[in-house]
């Protein structure tokens, strides 16, 4: 038996300075005399399928995984940004033949115009002919994720033609409550929206008050602390590299 799950997460965008400024020339190869914003979008789309196995406490492991990444240039007067009711439709309307979500328009825009007025004057470029030009790189990314859990039956778990015992295969042996205390530790996690727990799929983070619901295990892999403990109690196996905790029975 099995069942589906999918979700999206975007992440932060970053606006930061564009440093190719051979690529600023090649688009402008028309000077016009002001000052010009030039901005590089790239939309990075990351595509990842798990299947996850229920014999483990749910183990996840990549099935396919690939990036797509698509770009595009724009430049605009700089006044632009003073004027959201023109510099909101032109990004907007950049965004959208990325394929960027049109939820996230608003908050890109406002960033680019935030960038655009707070840049130093070390930023922008003198390209001759009376251009002055600010490059910005504007990178987004999203994680597409679908994950197939699969519940293997007694009766499917057939080896060398004969069904063995089940507990003997998926072996579905708790770790000890000694180990668990004493060989899982409480780590902290950066809040950057990147780390996730195998388990659950939801992101780990530390709260502003400095904890953290993180939990490592002696193999360095980070999960959260509910959702470990109920693996454990389930399975003496890390979730993502079957590394063997202690059990009773080996003790």
């Amino acid at each position: 038996m099995e069942f589906q799950t999918e979700f999206e997460r975007h992440f932060p965008c970053r606006v930061e300075p564009l440093i190719n400024t051979q690529l600023v020339l090649m688009h402008n190869q028309k000077p016009v005399p002001g000052t010009q914003i030039f901005v590089q979008f790239v939309y990075k789309v990351t595509h990842q399928y798990l299947r996850s196995k229920r014999s483990y406490g749910y183990i996840h492991y990549a099935d396919f995984d690939h990036q797509e990444k698509k770009e595009a240039n724009i430049n605009f007067d700089l006044r632009v940004v003073d004027h959201s009711n023109i510099s909101y439709p032109l990004l907007s309307r950049e965004l959208s033949l990325l394929g960027v979500d049109p939820s996230l328009h608003s908050s890109v825009v406002d960033q680019i115009t935030l960038n655009c007025k707070t840049s130093g004057d070390w930023q922008f470029y003198n390209m001759g002919g009376g251009l002055t030009v600010l490059p910005l790189r504007v990178t987004i990314e999203k994680l597409h994720r679908r994950v197939i859990y699969e519940e293997e039956e007694e009766e499917d778990l057939v080896i060398s033609d004969y069904v063995i015992d089940y507990e003997d295969v998926i072996r579905m042996i708790p770790a000890s409550e000694s180990s668990i205390k004493q060989l899982l530790k409480r780590v902290r996690i950066g809040n950057n929206g990147k780390d996730a727990c195998t388990v659950c799929l939801e992101e780990l983070s530390t709260t502003h008050a400095g904890i953290s619901h993180a939990m490592q295990m002696p193999c360095q892999h980070v999960f959260h602390r509910k959702c470990i403990l109920r693996c454990l109690k389930e399975s003496h196996y890390c979730p993502v590299c079957l590394f063997e905790m202690p059990t009773t029975e080996n003790n």
